[in-house]
Formats: structure tokens, C-alpha cells, sequence
């Protein structure tokens, strides 16, 4: 289960809760495809959570997807003047 919290206008935090311990894969791209995040090391804990600074990215579409063995999910927010103006859907 994937969850995005918009936490200030620049700011959200990106949640996620695993079923069980597997190896979970999160990125962030732009509308063109270009990464913009990629998980430092892989995520293995069932609970995940990081608060994101939006504020460098350049304005437009973004999505976030978490993948692993089960499947993938993906989530989309947009920026504007360097501020999250919705939230993600899926």
C-alpha cells in the first residue's frame, strides 16, 4: 500500500506498507520518464516512510512507483511554482 501526504507546499511524505519483508524498489520520474529518485539501497521493512522536499523539482507531472515481487504500484502529484498543488492518485 503506497500513500503520498502532502506535508507542506514543498514537502510530502511518501509512505509504504509492505505485506511482508520483500525487497521493495521506490522511484520518483518526471512526465518524460527522466528519475528524478531512486532508492539509495533496496527497501526491506514492512513499514516505510520518508518526508520528500519538492521545492528543486521543475514544475509539472511526477510519479512515484514501488515495486517488487508482487507487483507494482504507482501514485502521480504535480508541482507548481515549487509547490505541490494536488495530491497523487492513482
Amino acid at each position: 500500500k503506497l500513500k503520498f501526504v502532502p506535508y507542506s507546499n514543498d514537502r510530502a511524505v511518501v509512505s509504504l506498507n509492505n505485506e511482508s519483508e520483500v525487497v521493495t524498489k521506490l522511484t520518483i520520474e518526471n512526465a518524460a520518464g527522466d528519475v528524478v529518485y531512486y532508492n539509495d539501497g533496496s527497501i526491506n521493512e514492512k513499514v516505510y516512510s520518508k518526508v520528500f522536499d519538492f521545492k528543486n523539482l521543475s514544475d509539472g507531472e511526477y510519479k512515484i512507483t514501488v515495486s517488487n515481487k508482487y507487483g507494482k504500484n504507482s501514485m502521480f502529484f504535480t508541482v507548481e511554482n515549487s509547490a505541490i498543488v494536488e495530491n497523487a492518485t492513482e
